[in-house]
């Protein structure tokens, strides 16, 4: 296991499978992630405008690295439907060689989006 201080899992829950999709799809495009994962099944249970609110939800996991953190918020807040979009970033503590590598081929610095 290698260890790169700037890769980051995102994980963002979205209401529909196709607005995760799109969102995925719009990242890969834009070279501002190496990989998304689209994880269905998960239920979320929240208290929005004093209500307890059980959702079902699809988890989208965002490999990427801390330079295209910025640009990827934006473009999640453009088309998420939530008016709070869950958007939680964590640093990785070993990642394996080979993947960091391609990853690393993947997500462009320095990518300029237009929203």
């Amino acid at each position: 296991m290698e260890i790169d201080a700037n890769f980051r899992l995102m994980f963002v829950s979205i209401g529909t499978y196709e607005q995760a999709k799109r969102i995925a799809e719009v990242l890969i495009s834009k070279n501002l992630a190496a990989c998304c994962s689209i994880i269905a099944g998960i239920e979320s249970i929240y208290r929005w405008n004093d209500s307890i609110m059980c959702e079902k939800e699809y988890l989208l996991k965002i490999k990427t690295f801390n330079h295209a953190i910025e640009n990827i918020e934006k473009i999640i807040k453009e088309i998420h439907s939530y008016t709070i979009p869950e958007m939680i970033v964590i640093p990785v503590e070993g990642i394996y060689g080979p993947y960091l590598q391609w990853a690393k081929e993947q997500v462009i610095k320095d990518v300029k989006v237009d929203i």
